[in-house]
């Protein structure tokens, strides 16, 4: 995979101007956003969007900022194994907030090729209606079709 967690640390995280695991606020993981920028990372073109997690619904828990693949040939969304223990995420399927949402989540298999990775699959994107506007230039803008209001600025 051409994505690794020593990518999302450094390259990614100066494409995307959030550093990978930064601390948020508990406000930033509570909050459901209309709309997320997103850009395309490598040769593979991977579409990457950073998107606050949580583990549970946001209460006093601690957030941290997390660079997702968006994927739609996957069938779940699933967290990195670091990104399970930063959050204290335990079991292999389980329940975590992302972009204000309390969602189903799966821990990225321990020894497979996107084990350090976090991945917004199918479930996310049909469930949310989350979906993707190019705007050029390696850029593009993902709606939550649910809440969106008109059309965003690019």
């Amino acid at each position: 995979m051409d994505v690794d967690e020593r990518k999302l640390r450094t390259e990614i995280s100066d494409v995307l101007g959030i550093n990978y695991l930064a601390e948020a606020t508990e406000h930033d993981a509570k909050r459901r956003v209309d709309a997320v920028d997103g850009y395309w990372y490598g040769r593979a073109r991977r579409a990457m969007v950073p998107s606050v997690v949580s583990n549970g619904d946001g209460d006093g828990k601690k957030a941290y900022w997390v660079h997702f693949i968006v994927d739609t040939d996957a069938p779940s969304t699933f967290l990195s194994e670091g990104v399970c223990e930063i959050v204290g995420l335990r079991k292999e399927d389980s329940y975590a907030t992302i972009v204000g949402c309390y969602l189903p989540i799966r821990m990225s298999p321990p020894k497979s090729h996107f084990s350090d990775i976090s991945i917004l699959g199918v479930d996310f994107c049909d469930g949310l209606k989350f979906t993707a506007m190019y705007l050029g230039n390696g850029k593009m803008k993902y709606l939550f079709k649910d809440r969106w209001n008109g059309m965003p600025e690019p």
